[in-house]
């Protein structure tokens, strides 16, 4: 699902290829930089306590998993960063 999304399916297709236009092309070359971002932001969150050492070594591990593996951002993702958390949460679970 989408962060601004409130139920599955709301946004109409056309208004989403209006409004979105080359957004997901354009983010997927952002793939390895949000990666590096979001493992910073772990790493931050074991420090104050948020993650345990082994969540956080869980987190690195997909994380480094899913830039050996090469992820896609998909339409359905809305950009790079969602891609990001929705492919952590498929493997992961919640934290």
């Amino acid at each position: 699902m989408k962060l601004w999304e409130t139920r599955p399916g709301a946004l109409g297709e056309l208004v989403e290829r209006f409004t979105a236009g080359e957004d997901v092309a354009l983010d997927a070359r952002l793939r390895y930089v949000d990666l590096c971002g979001t493992a910073a932001h772990v790493e931050g969150l074991g420090r104050i306590g948020v993650l345990s050492a082994e969540e956080v070594a869980r987190v690195r591990g997909a994380l480094q998993a899913l830039w050996d593996e090469g992820f896609e951002v998909r339409p359905q993702d809305e950009d790079v960063h969602t891609a990001v958390e929705n492919a952590l949460s498929a493997r992961l679970g919640e934290l």
